[in-house]
């Protein structure tokens, strides 16, 4: 219900309606306070999404790498070879 009581500085509110003011603000607070939180998650999971399809794209770039390990040679040493298949 919405107050019909303005504010004026020569009319004071009765405390019924000082009340009834300041439980219209709370609710107002609350609803807006609702829908600046869904929409921040939207935009979370918007801005997750992104960047996840940015990462799936750059994972698909990616050329695998083979790494081929010898056991020693014989003189004590061990090596190594890397390649691009």
């Amino acid at each position: 219900m919405k107050s019909t009581y303005r504010l004026v500085s020569n009319n004071e509110p009765t405390e019924e309606e000082l009340a009834e003011l300041m439980h219209e603000v709370a609710v107002e607070a609350k609803q807006r306070a609702v829908e600046a939180n869904k929409k921040l998650l939207n935009d979370i999971k918007q801005a997750t999404a992104a960047v996840l399809r940015k990462q799936s794209e750059e994972i698909k770039q990616l050329k695998p790498k083979l790494l081929i390990i010898a056991v020693p040679n014989g003189s004590g040493k061990n090596t190594g070879h890397e390649q691009n298949p």
